[in-house]
Formats: C-alpha cells, structure tokens, sequence
C-alpha cells in the first residue's frame, strides 16, 4: 500500500496519471492520499468527490504542541503557502455562488 501525503498539486497529478498508466483504479485500497486539514482543501475535496481514498489530517492539542509542528511542515512545504493562498479566489467564488444562488 502507499500513501500519497502531499499539498502539491503537481505531485497529485503526477500520482494520477502514474496510476491510470498502471490501470490502478481510483477506489484501490492500496493507495491512500493525504493532507493537513485546512491546507489546499480544494485539491483533498476534489480527490474525494472523484472517488479516491482521501484523508485529511486533523490537528489535536494545545497552540503552544501544534503551532511548531505545523511551522515545520509548512517549512518543508515552501509550496503550500503559496497554494493556500491561491485557495482564497476559489473560496471567494464559491462563497458569492452560495450567496447568490443558495439553491
């Protein structure tokens, strides 16, 4: 099995096509991806919506256990800044979508 822990979009893709290459379905057991709750929420959503095995991690403690934890992460991640803040024209789009066609 293998678990695909990325907020790369490019890696996703890359993982994608790697597996319709290798004829691997989306609903394989085997392969797993996965992301920090709250971080490019859009690309976990989209794996899910489209049948894939996505998980979001769900940070648990105090400010002072999580907060250096989640500096390091985003230090390994130099991308996903970035990422998130590209995120805010997709929330912002959708929020006037709601606001304006509730149903």
């Amino acid at each position: 099995s293998v678990l695909i822990a990325t907020h790369n979009r490019k890696s996703i893709e890359n993982a994608l096509a790697y597996m319709d290459q290798m004829g691997i379905s989306c609903e394989d057991e085997r392969v797993h991806f996965a992301q920090i709750m709250g971080l490019c929420d859009n690309l976990g959503h989209a794996l899910g919506d489209a049948g894939y095995n996505a998980h979001k991690l769900v940070l648990f403690g105090t400010f002072e256990e999580v907060f250096p934890w989640l500096l390091r992460r985003l230090d390994e991640n130099q991308d996903t800044l970035g990422a998130t803040l590209s995120e805010a024209g997709l929330l912002r789009t959708e929020l006037v979508r709601r606001v304006l066609h509730p149903f």
